[in-house]
């Protein structure tokens, strides 16, 4: 059986929380490496300078949405 109080217990200890965003764009400002997203994502960067955009052209990119109806599973079960 799973421990659920398990995130909880590393939350405690955690020496640093970050929000997931905020650490991908800092690691971008900072030259370390380079991320495909959408302009709001790192408008703040863009708007100030501190990074670049440039366009993909090809191929081209798109994202597929999928919607499913009557999913259960004991590991999601409450």
């Amino acid at each position: 059986m799973e421990d659920v109080t398990l995130p909880k217990k590393s939350e405690c200890e955690a020496i640093l929380q970050m929000n997931p965003v905020q650490a991908i764009a800092g690691s971008i400002e900072a030259g370390l490496g380079c991320v495909i997203g959408t302009r709001p994502f790192m408008q703040d960067q863009l708007d100030r300078g501190a990074v670049k955009a440039r366009p993909i052209i090809s191929p081209e990119l798109s994202r597929t949405l999928h919607l499913c109806r009557g999913f259960a599973s004991a590991h999601f079960r409450v």
